[in-house]
């Protein structure tokens, strides 16, 4: 349900209400990316304790303890991968550096025996 009442929550945090028909970078809204990286990091780690049983068996430990992990994990690695996520975009943005942004032009020039070389 969130999901789908993401937009209206974002357009009150943010107060934006202009239309807009275009994808951000992920850089171009760092809070944003940072948002969506911890939910992801939370399902993943819920994914992952709903099938607790197979993977206790699999990694040879006691289901209590692999429990026990998961629940910390679920709180504290969100957490951690939402504030990295938000640290590398924010310096990403900083830096202003995007390869598809400043494309690199080479001049190619035809040498006699039919292959090409680089001309500055």
């Amino acid at each position: 349900a969130v999901l789908l009442l993401w937009p209206f929550i974002e357009r009150k945090i943010t107060g934006d209400s202009a239309s807009h028909h275009l994808l951000d970078h992920p850089r171009d809204v760092p809070w944003r990316t940072a948002v969506g990286v911890g939910v992801l990091t939370f399902l993943i780690l819920l994914q992952a304790g709903g099938g607790g049983d197979v993977l206790s068996v699999f990694l040879h430990v006691p289901l209590e303890g692999l429990n026990a992990v998961l629940r910390v994990l679920c709180v504290v690695l969100p957490v951690v991968a939402a504030l990295t996520a938000y640290r590398f975009m924010a310096d990403l943005k900083e830096r202003d550096v995007h390869a598809s942004a400043k494309p690199r032009w080479v001049t190619l020039r035809r040498t006699s025996s039919g292959g090409f070389e680089e001309s500055s």
